[in-house]
């Protein structure tokens, strides 16, 4: 089997590799360059997924891979508080499976330099601890827990999230023979959803690879 991330960060590569080898033996997994169409850094829960799904299908066919990966972090606010989120998209060719997390609260002075300024999180970072390249390393989630958590450790969840339908089918998939229960408006699927409509354009700068 082979594998496509739709990225050349190492961090995002090595949780896909560390995933796949517990459940996909054998697999290969190979990163490539691909567009997100989204914003260097989305501002929304809704951008950031969309940067995933995209990431993920232009993986998945760019490689020519059986499954394609997408990671994307980003910015959500709730109660006028501002967090991270990092959404995963995977295209096994029969859909594409969705999932997410990893909201930790961002220093007002960052939320600042990303939403006024326009820069990438990864860009604050260097600038704040004086390091270079801070989002292939350690990433926002070690700077702040000082090392209890990592970047490569959140993307490693997420994507394990991602896979909780191909992990426990029995729990996700539908039984045969039988209806398929009508759903109250507002109630969740139990399903894969389709993936989302792009974000509008923003005039933000679009990021490829991070």
């Amino acid at each position: 089997m082979k594998i496509a991330v739709g990225s050349t960060n190492p961090l995002k590569i090595g949780a896909v590799k560390s995933v796949a080898a517990k459940l996909f033996p054998g697999a290969s997994v190979e990163g490539i360059a691909v567009d997100s169409g989204v914003g260097r850094n989305p501002l929304t829960d809704a951008e950031t997924l969309a940067g995933a799904v995209a990431r993920a299908k232009a993986s998945r066919a760019g490689a020519g891979a059986e499954i394609g990966v997408g990671l994307e972090g980003g910015l959500t606010e709730l109660n006028r508080r501002c967090y991270t989120c990092v959404w995963c998209a995977v295209d096994t060719g029969d859909g594409i499976l969705t999932g997410g997390g990893v909201h930790i609260p961002v220093p007002r002075g960052i939320a600042r330099m990303i939403r006024r300024e326009g820069m990438e999180m990864g860009d604050a970072m260097d600038r704040l601890t004086l390091k270079a390249d801070t989002k292939r390393t350690v990433g926002f989630e070690g700077i702040v827990t000082r090392g209890l958590i990592g970047r490569l450790e959140s993307f490693e969840a997420v994507l394990a999230y991602t896979l909780a339908p191909l992990i426990s089918p029995e729990l996700y998939g539908r039984p045969s023979g039988r209806r398929r229960p009508s759903r109250r408006r507002g109630a969740c699927p139990v399903s894969a959803h389709p993936p989302p409509s792009a974000p509008g354009k923003s005039g933000r700068k679009r990021r490829t690879a991070s």
